[in-house]
């Protein structure tokens, strides 16, 4: 098991589940309650993102923070 810390790499995870479950990056930030520009800084990683912005990503997108921050 291998935690991931790189943002870019957090990024590619973000976008990939976010395709997969067909949201524009407006749609994930709306339902993330944060705003678009915030989204697209993360999903770019250009941005790094607290606990709470975190958690409220993967409760919009219906996933934990193991699928975003650890390799099996």
């Amino acid at each position: 098991m291998r935690i991931v810390s790189d943002r870019i790499e957090i990024g590619n995870r973000l976008l990939a589940i976010r395709k997969k479950r067909g949201f524009t990056q407006m749609e994930a930030a709306d339902r993330a309650d944060i705003s678009e520009r915030t989204y697209a800084d993360i999903e770019r990683g250009a941005q790094n993102m607290r606990v709470k912005t975190l958690c409220k990503i993967c409760t919009s997108l219906e996933i934990t923070p193991n699928y975003l921050l650890v390799d099996d």
